[in-house]
């Protein structure tokens, strides 16, 4: 298709009445009656009183070709790649969040980020992955954390945790935090883990926005649009009265970040899931033993009035729960249609350092009786 570039000073009427970049992504509204004010896609999360789809201006908008939103870049990009050239622009820019340090409102392009934390706020640039800093409740910082691979910006404060990648993508998919007191020669602790890790947005992201000191209309969560009452899903919430009643002494706690790699986190999740299987086959294996005659219920099942079970065999030769003591209120004790079900069906690992035995029950009770590698409960 044949297109048409346009000149900066040629598209200055062509520019979204929200952000002020140009119209070039869609959908483009008309949010005025007179049809003079313009809404680009990048504001499509700002309601308007009025709002229109402008369907003519996007026909005309697919033979353009428009000026890059950032300064330093010089590429002409086609109507339909706007979105995904600016997600990407090697001259991609964001203001400085650590705007309650003298004042810094500078508008960095990413790629020289490193460069200004390093100049003007050095103490807030750590490398590596963790992040770990005393800080009182009601304190806030804004840090730069630099890796091995990925750049990340951190937000600490009293509302909310954020972490968001910066750039290109690295191994480090998620993070975990843990706060720490001292109380009374004692280390209290709150955890949290797996939380996600996105990539910054400003618009989405803005640490003004978070403390509730930003005016820009087109910043999702500012002071302009506080009608807006849901939650930012990419931030973690703290409950402060949580943190408070939980680690008592909230003027000196010790937060620490950690990034997770996503082979960490395989490897994680890995020894949970062992873990699990564990502990539910020792517990599986206590829940189908009879309470007579410790052997597997592997057949019928029979449970007393408070839920004690016994095998079939057991049954007939029971008078009083040998567990509870009480009596059945019929001649016979009733059928635990439940348990047998889930000895018919349940799959249970061997339990002995080394081995990878699963079977069902019947299988189990053999190799658990032969098996050169079990353990000793």
């Amino acid at each position: 298709m044949a297109t048409v570039a346009l000149l900066e000073n040629e598209v200055k009427y062509m520019r979204c009445t929200l952000c002020d970049h140009f119209l070039s992504v869609p959908p483009i509204m008309t949010i005025s009656d007179d049809g003079k004010e313009n809404q680009c896609g990048r504001c499509r999360h700002i309601k308007s009183a009025v709002s229109k789809r402008n369907f003519c201006y996007e026909n005309l908008a697919r033979f353009l070709n428009f000026p890059c939103i950032y300064r330093n870049c010089p590429e002409q990009v086609q109507w339909n790649e706007v979105e995904q050239h600016e997600k990407n622009c090697v001259h991609k820019a964001i203001q400085c969040p650590l705007y309650y340090q003298k004042n810094c409102t500078t508008i960095i392009e990413i790629n020289e980020f490193e460069l200004h934390m390093n100049r003007l706020h050095r103490n807030n640039t750590i490398y590596g992955d963790t992040v770990s800093k005393k800080i009182g409740i009601n304190m806030s910082s804004v840090y730069y954390l630099v890796p091995e691979e990925g750049r990340f910006l951190v937000y600490i404060t009293p509302e909310a945790i954020f972490v968001g990648s910066l750039g290109a993508p690295s191994k480090y998919f998620t993070y975990s935090v843990k706060m720490t007191a001292m109380n009374n020669c004692e280390d209290k602790c709150l955890f949290f883990d797996n939380v996600r890790i996105v990539e910054y947005e400003e618009r989405l992201h803005c640490f003004r926005c978070l403390k509730e000191k930003c005016n820009l209309i087109h910043h999702q969560y500012s002071k302009h649009n506080n009608e807006n009452t849901t939650k930012n899903a990419d931030y973690l919430y703290i409950d402060k009265d949580l943190v408070t009643k939980f680690l008592q002494d909230t003027s000196n706690i010790t937060i620490s970040l950690t990034l997770i790699r996503e082979s960490e986190n395989a490897e994680r999740n890995e020894e949970t899931f062992a873990s699990a299987v564990a502990s539910n086959t020792s517990l599986l294996r206590r829940y189908l033993r009879c309470a007579v005659c410790g052997e597997y219920m592997m057949s019928k099942v029979f449970r007393c009035e408070v839920g004690h079970m016994f095998c079939g065999s057991c049954e007939s030769r029971v008078g009083d729960c040998n567990v509870c003591g009480r009596q059945s209120r019929s001649t016979r004790y009733q059928r635990c249609q439940m348990a047998e079900e889930l000895a018919s069906c349940v799959l249970l690992c061997c339990l002995g350092r080394g081995c990878d035995f699963i079977g069902g029950l019947k299988e189990f009770d053999i190799h658990e009786q032969n098996c050169c590698l079990k353990r000793e409960d």
